[in-house]
């Protein structure tokens, strides 16, 4: 974390720093992202609105396929350039980076298994690069334990009923990157990932998110009625309570771009808080100067007007008594 110089009173700014040639390339994108999100913040916290100008916004600038390799339509952003991106918008707007973060980490998440071969990703980023497709996530109700319950048909694909907490970006996604366990859940039973169509026959939203300053992200719960997944949409499968190779990947790609996000939201409360504060003492030291200034100013205007006056005449001493 540094610094960089500013006029007296008012705070310094703080930012990450730059390691590598290009880790800031896309901040730019990321302040026009922010002035758009800015001008908008406290009337989405205030009405429990989502933040549909700031994506408009990134739709238009591609701020949205950052991590896309620039073959399948992307500005082919490193994992290090997302995070750079993202602390400089969290500083405009904390719910427009929370928001977008779960897009961006499960885009770059593509973009990885992409780069290794996986089945899939190639179509799913180049529906992103296309400015088609926003991932949502369920990530916040799932993790280890998922309890939303999932029976395999005859012809291998399942019929999922539960619901889905915490999908941030729920009324802009156009898909949702989720789980499900097969069978009861609890030890010895199996997971499957896969990803469901928004809107898809069977999903309901419900409009449950009203947390103070994150109203903007739209977090609200997704209900899932027997949901058909065919069998080709399931990506992977693991042990219930247990990582794997598909939670251990999303990790990797998760926590950096959520943490740059809080960082920049962190230092702008910092710069904010700072700056309230210098100003608030450069405010006082003024009021005083400028009452010690009007005191002699007072003094100087009230002494022509003493002298002016003539000396009054010694009081009389009183009569002698009879």
């Amino acid at each position: 974390m540094a610094t960089t110089a500013a006029a007296p009173g008012r705070a310094r700014r703080t930012y990450p720093v730059p390691l590598r040639d290009g880790d800031d390339a896309f901040v730019p994108l990321a302040a026009e992202i922010g002035a758009v999100a800015a001008r908008h913040a406290a009337e989405h916290d205030r009405d429990a609105t989502f933040v549909a100008p700031a994506y408009r916004a990134m739709r238009a600038n591609g701020y949205l396929r950052l991590p896309v390799p620039v073959e399948l339509g992307g500005l082919g952003a490193s994992l290090r350039q997302v995070c750079y991106a993202q602390a400089e918008l969290g500083r405009h707007d904390g719910a427009t980076a929370l928001a977008v973060s779960m897009h961006l980490h499960s885009t770059v998440n593509q973009a990885y298994l992409h780069a290794r071969g996986a089945a899939g990703a190639e179509r799913m980023l180049r529906r992103i690069g296309s400015g088609e497709l926003v991932i949502a996530t369920s990530g916040g109700s799932d993790w280890l334990w998922p309890d939303t319950t999932a029976v395999v048909e005859a012809d291998g694909s399942l019929r999922v009923s539960g619901r889905k907490v915490f999908c941030s970006q729920a009324p802009e996604a156009g898909a949702i990157s989720t789980c499900a366990v097969l069978g009861r859940p609890g030890p010895g039973c199996e997971v499957a990932h896969f990803s469901v169509p928004l809107p898809s026959p069977g999903v309901r939203l419900e409009e449950t998110w009203d947390t103070l300053g994150m109203r903007g992200t739209a977090s609200h719960d997704l209900v899932f009625e027997d949901v058909r997944v065919p069998a080709e949409a399931v990506v992977a499968r693991r042990p219930w309570g247990e990582f794997g190779d598909v939670l251990t990947t999303a990790e990797v790609h998760f926590a950096p771009v959520i943490a740059a996000t809080y960082l920049g939201i962190a230092a702008q409360a910092r710069d904010t808080a700072v700056t309230r504060a210098l100003t608030r003492a450069a405010t006082r030291a003024a009021t005083r100067a400028a009452t010690r200034a009007a005191t002699r100013a007072a003094t100087r205007a009230a002494r022509p007007e003493v002298a002016s006056h003539p000396t009054p005449p010694a009081p009389r001493p009183p009569p002698a008594p009879r």
